[in-house]
Formats: C-alpha cells, sequence, structure tokens
C-alpha cells in the first residue's frame, strides 16, 4: 500500500505518513490484507494453496516421495520470490512441513522430505495444529480428540463451579455457550476417527449430562441425553456433514469441497434424479470410505427425500435438528456409531 496518510488530532502530533504497510487498528486493514496477498495462488502453480488470513498451506500428492519433494519445493521457491518482491517476510521456524500417507506406507518411507525455505531447511513433524485442528500424519486424529477431551473437561469444571448458583436452564444455556462449542468445532474435518475414538468424546458428553442434572451413574445415559436434548456427537457430525453437502450442491460452498459432489449426467428420468441423489465414489479400503466425498455422498442418498428437495440452507439446516432431535427421542440405547 502506497501513499497512506493519517491525521493524528494530538497536540505534540499532527501528522503522519506511511508510505507503506496499513496502519495498526485501522478498520481497512484485514480487506486490505486479504486483498494483497489474494494473488497467491496464482504465482503458485506447483501446490495447491489454501489460504485462511496469515495462515498459507501448500499441497500436494504424489505416488512417490520424490515427487512430492520436488513438487513441494518448487513450491516453496515460488512463495518465497513472491514474499521478496512484495517485500513480505516469512518465519521458517514457524513454517513445518508434514508427509501424510496411511501407516503402512509411511512405515515404509525412511527419508525426510528436506524442504527449505529462504534459505533455512524446514522442520518436518508428525503432527501440527492448523487453525485449531491438531492433523497427524495419519490422520487418525488421536491427538486432535486428546486435546478437544482436556479442553473440553476445563469448561465442564467451570460450568460445575456454576451450578449452585443458576439455575438448570442457565446453567445448560452456560454449557451451551462454553463446553459445546469446544467439542463440536471442525466435528465434520475430525468425525471419520476410529470408534474408540469417538466413544471417548461420548463419554466425555456422558459426564457433561450428570454434571448438568446432578444425575448419578444408576441413571441410563440415554435418558439423560433425552431429558436436555442433548444430541450425541456421531449425529452432531453426520448433522455438519449433511449441511456441508448441501452447501456443495446449491454451490454455495468453496469449489474445492463442490467439486467433489458428483450429480448423475445423464437427462433421462430415473429414481437417483427423483430423489436428488448424487454419485456415490468407488472404495475398495477403510482408507476410501474415510474420505469426505464418499461419506457425504452417502450421508446424503440416505437421507429423507423430502429434505433434499429443501432449497433454502436455513430450512436445510432446522429440518436436520428435528430429525436428530427425533431419532435422539426414538433411540432406547446410547452408541457411538463411526461413519464408515
Amino acid at each position: 500500500m502506497i501513499g497512506i496518510r493519517r491525521s493524528v488530532n494530538l497536540h505534540f502530533l499532527t501528522d503522519i505518513k506511511y508510505y507503506t504497510g496499513v496502519p495498526q487498528g485501522s478498520s481497512l486493514g484485514p480487506l486490505l490484507f486479504i486483498l494483497f496477498i489474494n494473488d497467491i495462488p496464482l504465482v503458485n502453480k506447483e501446490c495447491n494453496s489454501y489460504i485462511y488470513v496469515d495462515d498459507t498451506t501448500l499441497v500436494k500428492s504424489g505416488t512417490s516421495i520424490n515427487t512430492v519433494r520436488s513438487h513441494l519445493q518448487t513450491g516453496a521457491d515460488n512463495l518465497s520470490n513472491w514474499a521478496s518482491e512484495n517485500r513480505m517476510a516469512i518465519h521458517p521456524n514457524k513454517t513445518k512441513v508434514m508427509l501424510i500417507g496411511s501407516r503402512q506406507k509411511l512405515s515404509t518411507i525412511n527419508e525426510p522430505l528436506n524442504v527449505s525455505i529462504c534459505g533455512t531447511t524446514i522442520s518436518q513433524t508428525t503432527c501440527e495444529k492448523l487453525l485449531g485442528v491438531h492433523m497427524d500424519d495419519s490422520l487418525t486424529w488421536n491427538t486432535h480428540i486428546s486435546h478437544v477431551i482436556k479442553k473440553y473437561n476445563n469448561k465442564l469444571e467451570l460450568v460445575k463451579r456454576a451450578k449452585p448458583y443458576l439455575t438448570p436452564k442457565l446453567l445448560l444455556l452456560l454449557y451451551n455457550s462454553i463446553a459445546k462449542p469446544t467439542l463440536e468445532y471442525c466435528c465434520s474435518v475430525w468425525g471419520n476417527c476410529s470408534t474408540d475414538a469417538l466413544g471417548r468424546v461420548t463419554s466425555a458428553q456422558k459426564r457433561a449430562a450428570r454434571i448438568l442434572l446432578n444425575a448419578d451413574y444408576t441413571i441410563p445415559s440415554i435418558t439423560l441425553f433425552k431429558e436436555i436434548n442433548l444430541i450425541p456427537i456421531h449425529d452432531t457430525i453426520r448433522h455438519r456433514i449433511l449441511l456441508q453437502t448441501f452447501k456443495c450442491i446449491h454451490d454455495i460452498s468453496p469449489p474445492c469441497l463442490s467439486t467433489l459432489m458428483e450429480k448423475p449426467t445423464h437427462h433421462h428420468s430415473t429414481r437417483a434424479i427423483a430423489n436428488n441423489n448424487v454419485h456415490i465414489p468407488k472404495a475398495r479400503s477403510n482408507a476410501g470410505k474415510r474420505r469426505f466425498s464418499f461419506i457425504a455422498s452417502t450421508l446424503w442418498n440416505n437421507f429423507p427425500n423430502e429434505a433434499k428437495k429443501i432449497i433454502s440452507q436455513p430450512s436445510f439446516n432446522t429440518y436436520c435438528k428435528s430429525y436428530f432431535s427425533q431419532k435422539l427421542v426414538s433411540s432406547t440405547k446410547l452408541n457411538s456409531i463411526r461413519l464408515y
């Protein structure tokens, strides 16, 4: 930004000139910053670039580590050149690289990626936090779930301490405000975890229900969940994925997600078209079944047809809430059910 001028009404300082940058705290700062970095994907054709505010992630897949290394190194060089030309600083010490794959595949790779940026070799890690989600190199989400449960339990302690001073209604409102969002954050991302990991989250929910209702362990958990309409985490995950699928189908989601949903391409009338179904990609292994495209399309096709005909996002969200609330009422047992 060149030639930004700002007047300051102070008796000892009347005028300041900014020739580069944006004044800290200005209302236009975030917008100008986004416009400033918005061309990063255009200068980096070797990798897929994903930008969220000041976090930039380069992603490249390949059949061999040499292919991935080559593309990532080219992408890092392009990003370094862009930063130099635009007077931006990259912090190599805050930059990490991760090789993601199945446990079997990773066990056969003994050499590091060795990607450098700005003359510094980037540290390779097996687990890193990205936008609040801990990603491990096999995408098991075990580390993230451990962090989530720990943070969730800390929030439950705050709720527990406030119990003597609040009515049951206000206590539930406090839980929904500070504890529930911690558990459900990005659950559509890590929701394809194992049954054991999902069971740990469900156990944390059961503890919350007993705290909110001051119930002992002789009362079945499903009874407590019904009393306060606490949707089990496995159904909350399904709700979030269905909502994201709705956005993909109606083209109100980012292209990187919308392209994962394939509608029938033929024009003659079939049951799939009449029911607004989508194509389910083939999956030969559990790794394939854990993909968003497989899980989302399977959940969507199995959802009631009347819901798939809704065209308004708020209306679809309301339908999902009612659907899973009714499912909870009709349930007789609380089991953690994985998505694949």
